[in-house]
């Protein structure tokens, strides 16, 4: 054999997948690669390493399809056999699954029944040696999970009558036996029935299953209790007296074996007598089980249900006494407490111990035994059982149990024992304090505190060691609460953890503990304040500074950022020590030196969060110190494990990146830093079993990274959008999570670029497939569709859309009936998508196919109070009126050419008959006279009606719509929304203009909502033009309608708008000379169809700035120096009812979707309102307090010094926000007024 043996490996299976389909090629590769494993193994050679990282076992399953031959699996079982003899491929037999996959390949061939029965007892008689070989390499726990003892079942069951067979489950049980006790349960209980019934002729009649039999027996009747149980074995008897019938016939040597082993084997079964069994058999059966690794879930071992059921039982007598650990009752008791411990260590027998009311059982225990030694074991086990969440809550939730177990307490320090076990019995007991505290306020009511204090009194006289004192601190920190303050500062508690934290010669082991209790002590305020009153901030940073350059330190490292967090969140003078002893650099390079260690990380990240709690001071610092390039080094850390202590801390430091980065100018910093390529490495490497909550984390933190619309910031993050792409694919169900992801691709897709790469890499298809999965998610539909408006500026996207059919999704969208804001933001975000997508005619005639134009009605009709809806709803249907509707000069051309044509036919025909007359074809001549035909009536239609009419709009539906659009353009709170009353507009000069809806417009009270305009809007120019078409197209429809809406009040309005119109641009000249002429016809006393017959009564759409979106991607379009502004904010004085002039400082939340302020001495913003609830911003003395303080300060307080600020009801402002304010100048007032009005404007936009 030439060449290393990976060579050989190699060159194997190549020739293996070359010759796939010759069985001999395949079964001799697969032997010989069995035997090579084996022999390298026994030779002393190293692991192949192809072998050992399961790539050949792989593919050599792929080499086993459905229809393999009885001889390739053969083969292939011999392979796995000689792997698992040579117990060097363990672990890459389990991570493959190859038992498993042995199994169900065996149960399968069963199902299909291809092979003979010959053929399938080989197959039986195989799977019997790699059992026996899986048990030898102790992998009965992985058997026992794919049901192994099964198929030994199965065989015997099948195969009963088959020596082959018979001999091999014979030698696998054996071999089982001997490696599990569980195994040598079931082989008593079930397989030894089936031999003596199923098998015994078999091993009655063949020397070698005889003897595998009886050395089976041998194996089993050598423990203890089998021997009396197979005494009860049906058929057992027969079956031997049969072995020893055939060892007569063999005579001497094998015969006379035969025969001794028989004897024996009676023997052993006769002298198994029965004694009584213990709670330590038990407990040496668990224990067993544990240190070979074995399960001890009682649903997954058979054995134990029994085992349980009896220790439940005995137990309940021995309570029962009071007991003696030095009498065998009370040894025996403390081993069932102990073999309860390794029970209710393991999570899956919570549910069972619970049924079992086991927290009562050891409860009482504690509480009646007088033996210190019986009462230790008891809160060993209940301890174990309470490391589980449900059990320490049932336990806590006992009647009394925090009384009784302090009483324990109380009980050992009190007691005369010698200090050493003194020792243990109060570490056991304050650890029970520990796991039962649930909540800080359980223990108030009890003296644990005093009883903790005295231990800790005790330490320090030298009773004890540091393993006492680190219990006692475990239990002080969980049951720490204000109840305490009183006592804890009468012990001086603060102090002394203060001293061990000063002392240099400190035990490090002890350290952890010390800084653990002093950051649990911090969440009391007083305690908080005193810490830092003590000189405990400056023994930390000390400590912290002598820890950080040691290697094995992370444990103080991790403790001190975690105590520093606690004790600086929230208090704004421990933050000021803090940082005059240079912390904040301190925590940024504990994070570049210690980052790559997950627990010093996600506990430096902690600190960091911490810091920044409401305070904008700390942010400014820590983003100028190397923060942020030290948070991305820690996401950069990252390995992509999955460990809890990995995904604790990249969680930590998201949240450090996110509250870092709401402080908008920190963003560039992070940038610098590369953000962008540790964010996108991340998401690459995410795998499908990365947690759920954690990505949400991850995401939530890079959506506020990259919502500033800033081309470079996009640009740079386009890194991340096929990341993110690909983590959407991966078949994810958590919505959250799914809708950040959409939220990323629709920020970074503002950029063409992005946007491009985004459809041409099934983004689209990707957002549709989600918004069907997902259709009963608000939140992630509306982010979904708004990703779809985006994608709407790229021209190829349209198509992708059009293909996926996404106007079923729009409209099936817009027509949900529910109520509430986030219904509101899915059917305003499908019409704001629609109105984007259709550019074309065709585009809008395939949207009303798809049912569009019915629902937009249906919208518009039910949507009179509710604003955003309608103004969306108007917006689409005047697009589709704009690409389907011609100029009325085109149509006049068209319907005169139909009229033309018709013409021309008749000349034709009139020429035709005049000749056939003259040729003497027929006798009478044409009509002097020509009759000219009409044109066809829809062909004539279609000519001559707008867009309304080929979209299949009736007058009924144009009625409706009228009447809605003049019903919500008259609501009071509507009346100063100008782009919702120009969209109202809009839509009546349409219909006016196309003289459809005349009557409904005056029936609704058109001249009314016109004045209300003119006046609210004087001098507009847009709402001026389409109100003088509306009066233009009723006077040239009907004289009488006209007279109806021609009132004094209307009259009135448009004079005075006309005259405010502005003229300094040659088009503002125009629009008024238009509208001039609308008024100077209005004013004169002819015939409405004179006086108007000059006036403009054509809609021009542009007036209605139906596709005019001034912040298409909400508050980021604002212009860069509003945003800073903003962010700012200012201050202004504000006068409340009843109380003084006061100073009200204000701003917008990081992420502009909030107003906040605070007044007087407050320095936090706890006021706050989100931006588009915001009702108005009024100018003037438009409030009673205003008035008011007019009266006594005229000058100061003017009217164009003052505004209000009004919005809805909150805590504290039950009957609505209402800010009156007054400003330093009217240039200040007009600015911050205006800023409100551009900023509520564009947040109407928001997603």
């Amino acid at each position: 054999m030439s060449g290393s043996s990976g060579d050989v490996v190699a060159l194997t299976v190549l020739l293996m997948q070359q010759h796939q389909n010759n069985d001999a090629v395949v079964c001799a590769g697969m032997e010989f690669l069995g035997a090579l494993a084996y022999t390298l193994s026994q030779a002393g050679y190293e692991p192949l390493p192809t072998l050992a990282d399961g790539s050949v076992l792989r593919d050599c399953d792929a080499l086993m399809g459905s229809n393999s031959s009885s001889a390739r699996q053969l083969a292939h079982m011999h392979m796995i056999e000689k792997m698992l003899l040579s117990k060097a491929y363990n672990d890459a037999l389990i991570q493959e699954q190859a038992l498993k996959k042995l199994t169900m390949s065996l149960k399968a061939e069963d199902d299909k029944k291809r092979f003979s029965d010959e053929e399938r007892a080989g197959l039986y008689a195989a799977m019997a040696c790699v059992l026996l070989a899986a048990g030898g390499a102790g992998l009965t726990g992985e058997m026992e999970k794919f049901n192994g003892f099964e198929v030994v079942l199965q065989a015997i069951e099948e195969f009963g009558e088959n020596p082959t067979v018979i001999k091999e489950v014979n030698r696998a049980l054996q071999g089982l036996s001997m490696a599990d006790v569980n195994m040598t349960a079931r082989t008593v209980k079930e397989a030894v029935p089936k031999l003596c019934t199923e098998a015994t002729t078999a091993i009655q009649t063949d020397a070698e299953c005889a003897d595998t039999f009886c050395d089976l027996m041998l194996q089993l009747v050598s423990q203890e209790g089998n021997g009396r149980q197979l005494l009860q074995v049906y058929g057992l008897e027969e079956t031997l007296q049969g072995v020893e019938n055939l060892a007569a016939y063999y005579g001497e040597d094998f015969g006379t074996q035969l025969s001794e082993k028989v004897a024996m084997i009676r023997q052993a079964m006769e002298d198994d007598q029965p004694r009584e069994k213990t709670c330590k058999d038990v407990y040496d059966l668990l224990n067993s089980r544990v240190q070979q690794g074995l399960s001890v879930a009682i649903s997954e071992v058979a054995i134990l249900q029994e085992e349980v059921e009896f220790l439940v039982s005995q137990m309940g007598m021995y309570n029962q006494e009071q007991l003696d650990h030095q009498t065998a009752m009370g040894a025996d008791h403390q081993y069932g407490n102990m073999a309860f411990e390794l029970l209710a260590a393991t999570s899956a027998n919570v549910k069972l111990l619970q049924a079992n009311e086991f927290s009562k059982m050891e409860l009482a225990l504690i509480k009646g035994q007088a033996d210190p030694e019986i009462v230790l074991y008891a809160v060993k086990a209940l301890t174990a059982f309470c490391k589980f969440p449900p059990a320490a809550q049932d336990t806590a939730r006992i009647q009394g149990c925090p009384a009784l177990v302090t009483e324990a307490c109380s009980k050992i320090n009190k007691s005369g024992l010698p200090n050493e076990r003194k020792e243990e019995h109060l570490c056991a007991r304050y650890f029970l304090v520990e796991r039962t505290a649930i909540n800080r306020n359980l223990y108030n009511k009890t003296p644990i505190m005093t009883e903790l204090i005295n231990s800790w009194n005790d330490y320090d006289k030298g009773a004890y060691t540091t393993t006492l004192l680190r219990f006692v601190f475990r239990a002080m920190r969980r049951v720490v609460s204000d109840a305490h303050v009183e006592e804890l500062l009468k012990a001086n508690v603060l102090q002394r953890l203060i001293g061990i934290i000063s002392d240099v010669n400190a035990d490090m082991a002890l350290l952890p503990d010390v800084l653990f209790l002093l950051g649990s002590l911090a969440v009391v305020p007083e305690i908080k304040t005193k810490i830092g009153e003590l000189n405990g901030i400056a023994a930390c940073t000390d400590l912290l500074q002598r820890a950080l350059p040691k290697p094995n330190t992370a444990p103080v490292v991790t403790n001190v950022c975690l105590a520093f967090a606690n004790i600086c969140i929230g208090h704004k003078k421990n933050t000021e020590i803090f940082s005059k002893l240079g912390g904040p650099a301190l925590n940024v390079k504990v994070l570049n030196d210690r980052g790559h260690e997950y627990d010093v990380c996600n506990a430096a990240s902690v600190l960091l969060c911490n810091l920044l709690y409401k305070n904008e001071s700390m942010k400014k610092l820590l983003g100028t110190n190397g923060a942020p390039a030290a948070l991305v080094k820690g996401l950069s850390n990252y390995d992509g494990s999955e460990e809890k202590t990995a995904i604790r801390c990249l969680e930590s430091v998201f949240k450090a990146i996110s509250n870092l980065s709401l402080y908008t100018p920190n963003i560039q910093p992070f940038l610098d830093a590369g953000i962008e390529n540790a964010y996108s490495t991340w998401l690459s490497n995410l795998s499908e079993t990365f947690p759920d909550a954690q990505l949400e984390t991850g995401c939530r933190t890079l959506v506020n990274l990259v919502m500033e619309n800033e081309e470079n910031n996009m640009r740079k993050f386009g890194v991340c959008l096929l990341p993110c792409m690909a983590v959407a694919k991966q078949g994810r169900t958590d919505t959250k999570a799914l809708l950040l992801l959409l939220d990323i691709e629709a920020s970074l897709c503002r950029l063409k670029e992005n946007a491009e790469a985004f459809a041409a890499n099934g983004g689209i298809e990707t957002t549709i497939r989600l918004i069907h999965q997902f259709d009963y998610d608000v939140g992630l539909l509306t982010l979904g569709i708004h990703l779809l408006g985006i994608q709407s500026a790229v021209k190829d996207s349209i198509q992708r859309m059009m293909d996926a059919d996404v106007f079923s999704i729009l409209v099936g969208c817009v027509e949900v009936d529910a109520e509430g804001n986030e219904v509101t933001d899915l059917v305003v975000g499908g019409l704001r998508c629609t109105r984007r997508i259709v550019r074309s005619e065709e585009l809008a005639f395939e949207y009303c196919n798809a049912g569009g134009i019915a629902t937009i009605a249906n919208v518009i009709c039910k949507s009179i109070n509710q604003p955003m809806v309608m103004l969306e709803a108007c917006r689409v249907l005047l697009g589709l009126l704009f690409y389907t509707t011609r100029s009325q000069a085109d149509r006049q051309a068209a319907v005169e050419a139909l009229h033309a044509q018709c013409q021309q036919r008749a000349e034709q025909m009139h020429a035709q008959a005049q000749a056939d007359y003259e040729a003497g074809v027929v006798s009478e001549p044409p009509p002097e006279e020509m009759e000219v035909p009409e044109p066809d009536p829809d062909e004539l239609a279609n000519a001559a009606y707008g867009g309304w009419y080929q979209m299949g709009m009736d007058e009924v539906m144009i009625d409706a719509i009228l009447q809605a659009v003049c019903a919500c353009a008259a609501v009071e709170a509507h009346a100063k929304q100008l782009r919702l009353q120009r969209v109202c507009l809009g839509l009546a000069a349409y219909f006016a203009s196309e003289q459809m809806g005349t009557s409904s417009l005056v029936g609704s009270g058109i001249e009314q909502v016109l004045t209300q305009i003119m006046t609210n809007f004087a001098g507009e120019g847009t709402t001026m033009q389409l109100s003088c078409v509306i009066i233009n197209s009723i006077a040239m429809t009907s004289g009488d309608m006209y007279e109806e809406i021609k009132t004094s009040a209307l009259l009135s309005a448009l004079k005075t708008s006309v005259g405010k119109m502005a003229t300094k641009k040659p088009e503002e000249k125009a629009l008024k000379e238009t509208c001039a002429a609308t008024l100077e016809a209005a004013s004169s006393g002819e015939d409405p169809f004179d006086a108007f017959s000059k006036t403009v009564t054509e809609l021009d759409f542009k007036f209605t700035e139906w596709n005019v979106d001034p912040y298409p991607n909400g508050v980021h379009d604002l212009p860069s120096n509003v945003k800073e502004a903003l962010r700012k904010g200012g201050k202004l004085k504000v006068f409340l009812p009843e109380k003084e002039k006061e100073e009200i400082r204000w701003r917008s939340s990081q992420d502009l979707n909030v107003f906040e302020w605070c007044m007087g001495n407050d320095q936090d913003y706890n006021n706050r309102i989100p931006i588009v609830r915001i009702r108005n911003v009024a100018k003037g003395l438009v409030h009673p307090a205003l008035k008011a303080a007019a009266k006594k300060e005229p000058r100061k307080v003017a009217a164009k010094f003052t505004m209000c600020l009004f919005g809805p009801p909150n805590d504290d402002f039950p009957e609505g926000v209402e800010l009156p304010m007054v400003a330093k100048s009217q240039k200040e007032r007009d600015a911050f007024v205006e800023m409100m009005v551009q900023w509520r404007d564009a947040a109407t936009y928001n997603f």
